[in-house]
Order: structure tokens, then sequence, then C-alpha cells
């Protein structure tokens, strides 16, 4: 039902699924080996931390068009990803490539309920 209401019901093509299907055993392929020299090694992790902390400040937190949640709440928001640039269980050089890739994308400030900035 939510699926329809905000309009991608449709199912996803053989091209894009085959595609997801690929990168997803390369990355699981690249982890394991990894894996032998770094125990905690996870591409997955890394692209999921640095594409989520992209749509979440990009998307979620942009003022021009801000998201419509209690003050409280977008407070929270801003200070997970303010704190979401090191992951410990991934080597400092995976860690240094994930500052790089979400330096640009900084959080806008929390405002609190009098619209002032915190």
């Amino acid at each position: 039902t939510t699926a329809r209401d905000i309009g991608i019901d449709q199912r996803v093509g053989l091209l894009p699924r085959l595609l997801f299907a690929a990168c997803m055993l390369l990355f699981r392929l690249v982890d394991s080996v990894a894996r032998l020299v770094w125990p905690e090694f996870s591409v997955s992790r890394l692209l999921t931390r640095i594409v989520g902390y992209q749509f979440t400040v990009k998307v979620l937190m942009n003022q021009t068009r801000p998201l419509k949640l209690p003050p409280v709440l977008l407070g929270q928001v801003a200070d997970m990803t303010a704190g979401w640039r090191v992951d410990p269980k991934a080597p400092d050089w995976m860690n240094d490539i994930e500052q790089r890739l979400t330096r640009k994308a900084s959080p806008a400030p929390a405002q609190n309920q009098e619209g002032s900035k915190t």
C-alpha cells in the first residue's frame, strides 16, 4: 500500500536486477578475501554508510525543502549525521575514503522551536 501511495509499485526490470546481483556478488567476494587480513572489513558497509549519509544530509536535512519532523527529531537526525564520519570496525584507510566522500555534504544546523539556530 505504501509503495503504491508513493509511486514505486512497479516491478524492477531484469537488467537492473542482474546488475544489482552482480555488484552484490562482487562486494561479497571482495569482503570475503579482505577479511582474511582485516576481520571487520566490509565494502558493503562502507557504501551503505556513504549513500545513507548523502541521502540523509541532501534529502532529509535539506533546508530548501525541509523535512516535516518535530524539531527534537530533526535535532537527533542532525546529531546522528554529525557523528557519522568514522566506522570503528573499518580500517583507517576506509574511514579516510568515507570522510572524503561525506565532507562536502555537511548537514544543515538543527533549529529549535523558536526558529533560532542551535
